[in-house]
């Protein structure tokens, strides 16, 4: 279904799995644009510093309705849903699993907005829930700060898998 919607003038490609999913397939869509040449464990580490330095000067961000959120609790309410109640919560402990290569931690909200604002892009994705049933699409945008240079675009599989979808 997505993959037939895409299929004019892209491809679908799986770039991993256990938690690599996410940075590889942003790699992957980065670096077809010439935007990063690194792998996606690179990209999860650099990521994770830029969303440190960020957390260090309570830099704060607009949402999508104009309301200012700090970069912590842009990453303390993405963390708190899918945590549930398994760690305390707080945007340290956040970076810290996030940062961690060998626990593979998966993506999540704040992660995509962090590497839309740490690579200039706005970062869309296509979201179909397991089976292939279209559910929606949303556009993640770097802070205020920061002017996006292109689009990078995913396919996720909601709360499983991240694809690259690359131009054709």
């Amino acid at each position: 279904p997505l993959a037939d919607e895409l299929a004019q003038q892209h491809v679908i490609t799986d770039e991993g799995t256990g938690g690599k999913c996410g940075p590889n397939s942003l790699s992957r869509t980065a670096r077809e644009k010439h935007l990063y040449t690194n792998s996606g464990d690179h990209l999860r580490q650099d990521v994770c510093r830029h969303g440190s330095q960020l957390l260090t000067i309570d830099h704060t961000w607009v949402g999508g309705a104009g309301k200012p959120y700090t970069v912590r609790q842009l990453i303390e309410e993405s963390f708190m849903q899918w945590s549930r109640d398994a760690y305390d919560g707080s945007a340290e402990t956040w970076l810290r699993l996030m940062s961690d290569e060998k626990a593979n931690t998966w993506v999540d909200t704040a992660f995509l907005a962090l590497t839309a604002d740490f690579l200039a892009v706005d970062i869309r994705y296509h979201a179909v829930i397991y089976g292939g049933k279209y559910s929606h699409s949303s556009t993640l945008t770097p802070s205020a700060s920061v002017v996006a240079r292109d689009t990078l675009t995913l396919a996720l599989v909601i709360d499983w898998h991240f694809c690259a979808v690359l131009r054709s």
